[in-house]
């Protein structure tokens, strides 16, 4: 089992990063596409994190 110090400051660099991105991707031009999104997201995130 990870260090809880470890898990809660990973569980807090990911999530703050992916707010990150929602502003990014929200920001792009044109009406928001959600396929786009969920393409740059898995391509930023390990592939552990997002799993289905």
């Amino acid at each position: 089992m990870p260090d809880p110090a470890v898990a809660d400051t990973a569980a807090r660099f990911v999530a703050q990063g992916t707010v990150g991105a929602i502003q990014g991707w929200l920001d792009l031009p044109g009406e928001p596409d959600v396929a786009v999104f969920e393409d740059v997201y898995r391509a930023l995130v390990p592939p552990w994190w997002v799993q289905g």
